[in-house]
């Protein structure tokens, strides 16, 4: 019996996870728009707020929710974030490990 309430308490528990893991968070409630519409449409492009409003309709009523939505956006909390393995990493011109670089006798001449 034991064993059998377990495996529902598992399963109930899986459940719950699945439903959180797949519900929508809804950025703008006048508009009914989620925030897996605001990141498909930065995904597709969107880099401002007008472009935002201008393909969803975000931010167009009470405007609450333009903060919120900002932050889907380019360098915004919740942007996507390239990975590390996409990334170049930082190039310097010289390094403090390079070879010490020939140096050229200049000579100067007064007039």
């Amino acid at each position: 019996m034991f064993t059998r309430m377990r495996d529902n308490i598992v399963n109930e528990i899986d459940f719950c996870l699945a439903l959180l893991n797949n519900a929508d968070m809804y950025i703008c409630i006048c508009n009914a728009i989620s925030d897996k519409q605001v990141s498909a449409s930065v995904a597709n492009g969107a880099t401002t707020l007008a472009d935002l409003q201008a393909e969803l309709g975000v931010a167009t009523n009470c405007g609450c929710c333009a903060e919120t939505a900002k932050e889907y956006l380019p360098g915004g909390r919740y942007a996507p974030v390239a990975s590390a393995v996409d990334a170049e990493p930082p190039r310097v011109k010289h390094a403090a490990n390079d070879p010490a670089p020939v140096f050229q006798e200049v000579v100067v001449q007064r007039a």
